[in-house]
Order: structure tokens, then C-alpha cells, then sequence
């Protein structure tokens, strides 16, 4: 991500807000498509997508009001700085909590609960069953059988 930001407007405030949209669309698709094992992992690199989310928001402010006179700043950057730090240690105490709670109380993990999977395997069962049905009908000693009924 890093590399396709140096070429996005140096120093402007498209670098922070494309930063933003790339991490937050990142975000949305750990969301959806829940591509871990364990519901744990899952939740935790949700919550450090949208740590990181707030964080690169924040961060925007800060820069945004760097540019100007301490007289025309529009936000109070002591207060944005201690809502920074204050996120950045609540997302860390969150990602240790929910690492803490998979090592006390470990779980079976979770086998095929991912909605796509799920529906790929209950569309491919849909498909067999087609398929061997059509299979029966193309069957002469079935289409006798249902002859003599």
C-alpha cells in the first residue's frame, strides 16, 4: 500500500483519505467474506482493520491542521492526539483479550462456516442431485421399472 501512496499526491491530502478508502474497503471484506478459521480471528483483524481506519482518519485531521497557522487550526490537536493514543492501546488490549480468551478457553475450530463455502457446497450438492436424477431418467431399467408401475 505504501508504494502506490508515494505516487498519489505527496504531501497532499489525497495520500491520507486514498490510505483511508484502501483500509476501509480492506476492512469491509474482512468483514464479508470472514476468511479465518476461528470466529476469534476473524474479529481480530476486523478490529485492527478498523483500528486502522480510525487511526489513518485521525491522523488525517492531525496532518490536515499541520499545515495551517496555530492560530486558524481548526481541531484541537492535543485532543486528537490523546484520541490516537487512546485508540491505538484499545485496539492492542482488545487483540490481547481475544488472544488470552483462545488460549484459556480453546474451541474446535469452525469447519465450512464461511457463507460462501457453504453455499458453493449446497450448490454443488443441488448440482448432484441433477445430475443423478437426470442420470436415472436416461437409465432404460429405470424407465422400464417406472413403465410397469
Amino acid at each position: 500500500m505504501t508504494g502506490a501512496l508515494c505516487i498519489i499526491g505527496p504531501d497532499t491530502a489525497a495520500q491520507p483519505l486514498v490510505a483511508t478508502v484502501f483500509q476501509l474497503v480492506y476492512a469491509a471484506f474482512i468483514l464479508k467474506l470472514a476468511p479465518f478459521e476461528s470466529d476469534f480471528d476473524d474479529l481480530a483483524s476486523f478490529i485492527a482493520a478498523s483500528a486502522m481506519v480510525m487511526i489513518l482518519i485521525l491522523a488525517s485531521a492531525i496532518f490536515m491542521d499541520g499545515q495551517v497557522d496555530v492560530e486558524e487550526q481548526l481541531y484541537n490537536t492535543f485532543a486528537l492526539e490523546v484520541a490516537l493514543m487512546t485508540l491505538t492501546i484499545g485496539a492492542l488490549v482488545l487483540q490481547m483479550s481475544i488472544m488470552m480468551r483462545v488460549i484459556i478457553y480453546p474451541s474446535k475450530s469452525r469447519t465450512c462456516s464461511n457463507f460462501f463455502v457453504q453455499q458453493h457446497l449446497v450448490k454443488k450438492k443441488e448440482e448432484d442431485v441433477i445430475v443423478e436424477m437426470q442420470v436415472m431418467d436416461q437409465n432404460p431399467m429405470m424407465q422400464s421399472n417406472k413403465r410397469g408401475e
